[in-house]
């Protein structure tokens, strides 16, 4: 019976983890993703102009998460907080080529 208490004593509560650091780990695959298909730039820009609609988003993806999936989940998680959204935003920036942001230039 110790050794039962002792395996939950070994989860540790960390005052790290919050959902909005589960939903970091899927960050970089999504990231990979938008950059492969040249969409970084326009995430990055959809996700800033779209701030004032963010929660409502979330609301919608959390209601269709049945048919969309876990991910819906966490892109919801990651609309819903502000400092999330900005770290994602500052991700999708990372490692932009020169010609990355033709869409505001001479494209």
């Amino acid at each position: 019976m110790d050794s039962h208490q002792g395996s939950r004593a070994a989860i540790p509560k960390s005052p790290e983890f919050s959902p909005e650091s589960a939903v970091r780990g899927a960050w970089r695959p999504w990231a990979a993703l938008l950059r492969r298909r040249h969409l970084a730039g326009l995430a990055a820009w959809l996700l800033d102009a779209g701030r004032p609609l963010a929660l409502v988003s979330a609301q919608f993806l959390y209601m269709g998460e049945p048919l969309l999936g876990e991910g819906a989940r966490q892109l919801g998680r990651l609309l819903e907080s502000e400092s999330e959204t900005d770290d994602f935003i500052d991700e999708l920036s990372i490692d932009e080529g020169p010609g990355s942001r033709t869409m505001q230039g001479d494209a």
